[in-house]
């Protein structure tokens, strides 16, 4: 837990492939002196509609993943991929658990934060594009 003197970190599991949240992770900590952020990488290298696809996003790889960012005693865990989240909310509501109960440290998504921040701001419609692949 953080303290007076210790300063909140953050774990983020990442794409392999993602070249662009550890620059904007600082850009919007900014002057910001009581956070640090941490990074961890999962292989994803391909985005598509099918099996082997899906597999990169397999619970095992993230909990490994998880427990790497917890020796770094960090404060909570974030798996930042939205390109996972086609598997549902349900699937990040089981990675979320099973990264807790392996490292003891709360965890998160991007999905389930912005699902959560949709919901604190009433929001019930969204428009949204993405380059991933068409369904």
């Amino acid at each position: 837990m953080p303290s007076a003197t210790r300063k909140t970190r953050i774990g983020m599991i990442v794409p392999s492939s993602n070249t662009c949240l550890e620059p904007q992770s600082y850009r919007i900590l900014g002057d910001r002196d009581d956070v640090t952020i941490h990074f961890t990488r999962i292989p994803v290298t391909r985005i598509a509609l099918d099996d082997s696809s899906d597999k990169q996003f397999d619970s095992s790889v993230m909990r490994s993943a998880a427990e790497l960012l917890a020796t770094a005693d960090v404060d909570v865990i974030a798996w930042n991929g939205t390109s996972g989240s086609w598997l549902g909310a349900d699937h990040d509501r089981t990675l979320v658990s099973e990264i807790t109960n392996a490292t003891g440290i709360p965890a998160t998504t991007s999905t389930l934060a912005y699902m959560e921040a949709f919901k604190s701001f009433g929001t019930d419609r969204i428009g949204l594009f993405t380059p991933a692949p068409k369904t």
